[in-house]
């Protein structure tokens, strides 16, 4: 049913998704300039306007895929099975999300683009796909056990 504790956490991963397209992950200075990189791609606040440099669309498409998946999967409720899989997809895809946030656009991307001698800080959304991860397995771990008190009811029948 809806109202089930992976439901919570499943919904909970999706809110988080959806705060992660709102919140910067990586904070960018560059000769004294700041820029900032969300879900969207890097970009400079000037003046009120929004300055796109470098698009992350790598990024956006796996965050979506995290939050679809998150929301399937809570009305799948009496396919535990099937919920189980897509935990395990979004696990995952946390994992892919997490290396490209923390290796791959700040060391290959951002300072290719934009120079070496960048200096990236990790910002609040950085941390948001490992919050992901542990509302995961606590889905999964809420998963299995409903299944187990599934498969002993059939047992005593």
């Amino acid at each position: 049913m809806i109202q089930r504790i992976q439901s919570i956490y499943l919904s909970a991963v999706v809110a988080v998704t959806i705060l992660m397209f709102f919140l910067p992950v990586i904070n960018i200075e560059l000769a004294g300039k700041y820029y900032f990189l969300n879900l969207t791609g890097v970009k400079q606040n000037i003046n009120g306007n929004n300055l796109n440099y470098i698009y992350a669309i790598p990024l956006s498409c796996i965050s979506a895929f995290v939050g679809i998946l998150s929301f399937v999967a809570v009305f799948l409720f009496k396919k535990r099975q099937v919920q189980i899989k897509i935990c395990k997809i979004n696990f995952l895809l946390n994992i892919i999300l997490i290396l490209l946030v923390f290796y791959f656009y700040p060391d290959i991307i951002i300072k290719n683009k934009l120079g070496s001698n960048v200096s990236c800080n990790f910002s609040i959304g950085a941390v948001l796909p490992l919050a992901n991860m542990i509302l995961i397995l606590l889905a999964n771990k809420a998963i299995r056990k409903d299944e187990k008190i599934v498969k002993e009811s059939y047992r005593i029948r």
